[in-house]
């Protein structure tokens, strides 16, 4: 392949923000995750994770995931998942 068409073809692959493609990342070594969990994972403030994980949800690159308990914080937390 030339450099050419090698240059065209990263043209037509859409670029991902890095704290996306690590909250991703993080979602293909274990499924589910909490927002929680994916702070701790990708070592991201919760905040960023949640400002992240939004858009991801709305775009339908991440799904919600069952419910789970939560023992340090005594409640059920929404967890997320690939499509």
């Amino acid at each position: 392949m030339t450099s050419t068409k090698f240059a065209s073809y990263l043209g037509t692959i859409p670029k991902i923000p890095r704290c996306e493609r690590l909250i991703l990342d993080a979602l293909t070594m274990q499924l589910p995750k909490s927002r929680e969990e994916l702070a701790a994972v990708t070592g991201l403030r919760l905040s960023t994770v949640c400002g992240r994980v939004t858009p991801m949800l709305k775009a339908e690159r991440l799904v919600q995931g069952p419910r789970v308990w939560n023992a340090e914080t005594k409640r059920n937390v929404e967890t997320l998942t690939l499509p």
